[in-house]
């Protein structure tokens, strides 16, 4: 998309307008007399989960719990074996 160019006077006479462009996507390049001075982008978009977190629906992570570390155990059966296993343990609940 090709940055449209807008100066300082104009801005302010239309700020709602421009602004509306800029919410769409479209870059704007500020001018003061023949030099640019700023430009107007587009917010990032903020993740789903800080939408979430901001909205108070859930809580962030503690920062203690990026220490938490899990240890590989190593399993004195085969794969299939605790598969089994698994399964006739979860069936046994139903």
């Amino acid at each position: 998309m090709k940055m449209k160019t807008v100066n300082v006077s104009k801005l302010k006479a239309e700020l709602s307008k421009y602004l509306r462009l800029v919410q769409k996507g479209q870059p704007i390049l500020v001018m003061d007399r023949n030099n640019a001075v700023a430009q107007l982008v587009p917010a990032a978009p903020k993740d789903k989960f800080s939408e979430l977190v901001e909205r108070g629906l859930i809580l962030p992570p503690r920062e203690d719990a990026k220490e938490i570390c899990i240890t590989p155990v190593k399993i004195a059966c085969s794969k299939e074996e605790l598969l089994k296993d698994f399964l006739e343990q979860r069936t046994d609940r139903f």
